[in-house]
Order: C-alpha cells, then sequence, then structure tokens
C-alpha cells in the first residue's frame, strides 16, 4: 500500500527527472498523484514545462503538483517557539534570553524536517493516492533524516530543565490537563518527530529510492547514502543509473576507427562499464532492484517526459494502490480509507485527527454522512 515514493541523489544525476518521470506515469494509470519538491532549485517548473506554486497546481488528468518552502516553514516554527519559550521562561527565570535554548533547537537539515512534515499531512490525508517526493540533495535529506533523535535530545533537556525550576518531581513521566502552551507544543513536535522516523521506516508506506549516474563521485555518493540509511534500518528499494551509454551492435562500434564522435561515446561506454559492475555488487548483495537508463537523444522534459517515464517506470519495484475505495448499493455509498497510524487517529464529525491536525472525510455529492467506523485497516464511511 504505498502511498509515498521518495527519490534522493546528488545534484546533477537526473533526481527531478526521475521523480517527475514516476508522478507522470502513474497519473495516467489512473492514480490520484501528486509531485512535491523541497529541491531548493525549484527544478520541478523546468522538468514539467509549467508554473508550480506552493500550492498542489493541476498539471493533468489525475496528476498535480507543489513545491514547498521548508525555509519559510521553519521560519514560523522557530518564530512560534521563540515566543512560547520567552513567555514561558521569563516567569520561571526572569531576565533568561529565549534566543540561547532556541540556537539549540538549530540542527542541520532542520528545513527538510519541515518538508517532511508537510509530507506526511499528504500522506495522512485522503486527496491523493500516491506521493512522489522529489527531495533536496543527499546531504540536506540524510541530515534531516538524523534530526528525530537530536529534537527528541533537545526537548528532554528543556523538560527536565522546566521540571528542576519547578521542582516537579516526576514531571516528565505524567502527562498532565493543565500543561502551559510551550510545553504542549514541544510534545507536538516530539510527537511529530516520531511519526515521521515511523513513516520513513515503514516500507509498507513509504519507498525510499536512490538516482545516481556511473562515474566514481555518483557511486561514492550512493554507496555512502545506502550505508548510512541502513544505519537508521531504512530499506533502499531502487537504485536508478541515469545516462549509460547504450551497448550498439558491433558493426557500430566499429566505426569508432574512423567516426570521432563514435570513438567518444564508445570511450565512455568502456569507462562506465566497471562503475556499473560495482553498483551491481553492492545492490545485489542487499536485495536492492538496479534500474539501467540509458543516455537519451533529448533531455528528459516537459513533452518528452513521457518517453523518459515509459523507459524508467515499468522497470521500478512499485505498486501504487488507490487510497480510497466506494462500493455502491441501494442503501448508499460505502467509503474505505486506508491510512497510516490508525490506532491513533480521532473520528470526530467534522472529520478525522492525528496530533492536532484536521482532515477532512471525503464529500460524496448529493449524500450525508451517517455513519462513521474505524478498523486496524481502514476507515468505513457510510453516506446515504
Amino acid at each position: 500500500m504505498t502511498r509515498l515514493v521518495l527519490f534522493t541523489g546528488k545534484g546533477g544525476v537526473g533526481k527531478s527527472s526521475t521523480s517527475a518521470a514516476t508522478a507522470q506515469y502513474w497519473a495516467r494509470q489512473g492514480f490520484r498523484t501528486i509531485l512535491v519538491s523541497s529541491d531548493p532549485a525549484h527544478s520541478t517548473e523546468d522538468v514539467l514545462g509549467q508554473p508550480v506554486g506552493f500550492k498542489p497546481t493541476p498539471i493533468a488528468n489525475n496528476f498535480w503538483a507543489a513545491n514547498i518552502n521548508a525555509s519559510t516553514e521553519a521560519e514560523e516554527f522557530f518564530g512560534e517557539l521563540q515566543n512560547l519559550m520567552q513567555d514561558s521562561f521569563s516567569k520561571l527565570m526572569p531576565g533568561v534570553d529565549a534566543d540561547m535554548f532556541t540556537d539549540w533547537f538549530n540542527f542541520p537539515g532542520m528545513d527538510e524536517v519541515f518538508a517532511l512534515k508537510k509530507i506526511l499531512n499528504l500522506i495522512v490525508g485522503s486527496e491523493y493516492d500516491l506521493i512522489v517526493f522529489d527531495t533536496a540533495p543527499t546531504g540536506h535529506t540524510l541530515k534531516a533524516l538524523t534530526c528525530p533523535e537530536a529534537i527528541e535530545g533537545f526537548i528532554l533537556r528543556i523538560l527536565r530543565m522546566r521540571a528542576k525550576v519547578m521542582n516537579l518531581k516526576g514531571f516528565m513521566m505524567r502527562r498532565t490537563d493543565d500543561l502551559n502552551p510551550f510545553v504542549e507544543f514541544l510534545e507536538n513536535t516530539r510527537n511529530l518527530m516520531l511519526r515521521i522516523r515511523e513513516l520513513i521506516r515503514n516500507p509498507t508506506h513509504v519507498q525510499v529510492n536512490l538516482v545516481s549516474i556511473p562515474t566514481e563521485a555518483g557511486y561514492q555518493e550512493c554507496q555512502r547514502t545506502i550505508k548510512f540509511l541502513k544505519g537508521l534500518d531504512i530499506d533502499v528499494a531502487n537504485v536508478v543509473i541515469n545516462n549509460l551509454v547504450p551497448a550498439f551492435d558491433e558493426e557500430t562500434w566499429e566505426l569508432a576507427e574512423t567516426n570521432k564522435a563514435v570513438a567518444l561515446l564508445k570511450l565512455e561506454r568502456d569507462n562506465q562499464q566497471p562503475y556499473l559492475s560495482r553498483y551491481n555488487g553492492v545492490t545485489s548483495a542487499l536485495g536492492i532492484k538496479l534500474c539501467g537508463v540509458p543516455k537519451f537523444p533529448f533531455e528528459p522534459k516537459a513533452e518528452r517526459l513521457e518517453d523518459f517515464g515509459r523507459v524508467v517506470c515499468p522497470n521500478l519495484i512499485l505498486q501504487p494502490h488507490h487510497i480510497i475505495t466506494r462500493t455502491v448499493t441501494e442503501k448508499g455509498t460505502t467509503v474505505e480509507i486506508k491510512l497510516p497510524f490508525l490506532s491513533d487517529v480521532k473520528l470526530k464529525k467534522d472529520g478525522y485527527y492525528l496530533d492536532g491536525e484536521h482532515y477532512s472525510y471525503p464529500h460524496e455529492s448529493g449524500l450525508q454522512l451517517k455513519r462513521k467506523q474505524k478498523s486496524t485497516s481502514h476507515i468505513t464511511l457510510t453516506y446515504k
């Protein structure tokens, strides 16, 4: 029941083209798909050939795209954090500057954490069957994946400090209804980080893919990333190698003796083969699918993106599912929504909630919601 397909890799390896082609391919298979990018270069617009905003932008039938302004999200978070800290600690420790504590929270990769928060909201929502996430270059994403542990440590330090000041023995072991907004804010942030970590580690809902090229730098980056993710208990499903020189027949290669262009192409292919063998060694040992993509005589973007997707997507290990299924009978319409974290989802009259975030029920034209139920695998809604 894959909901999120994440593509990461160093800059310049075709990550954005691969992400966009995957989103377009599955949208044309009938899945409601959104392509989301946190790449600061905003190359999504170049690849799709049309403007993309910070809200879901319709691209084609079943296909939307959106950029995430992670820096703005982070600035808003830090502003709220600083205000709450100043209010709380000014009462406990007059004269204490809240900036001293907010500096502790400014970890490398924090911007990407807020991109992941947006992704989490999309996954828990019911608008899209598939979310394709074109991440920032590898370094930013990897730093973000280590943030939950660092943030948890920060929160615990603050809570311990507050407990000592207030002399509330055992404060951290109990949750009370009279927690002030600052402590609630910290706890909600910690819960968010834990959800993100749990989500990324769950191959049932999330698929992580690496995009690379057959060079020494590309191979080393890919190998380091796989090892790093393995240390975080995150599995990689596919490694996509772009820009491979195709294997032409012997007659074509014989032209290398007299044709300089063919000679250069043959030299490039010969240089690529050792790296391809090394990629194969790493991926086969870990059960990762290796997907080789040939060098194209055109740039894979806009109207040529579909041609690129026809080559890449059928070779990837990926099978999305429709998040919503509808059954229409004489008695009414039954809607089933398959979501992660169902044990923590709360059903209310106006929608369902997770960690204080509100998500609307699907709208069924001309019908009213009469009944709602939650099981271990899905939410069932009955409309009449």
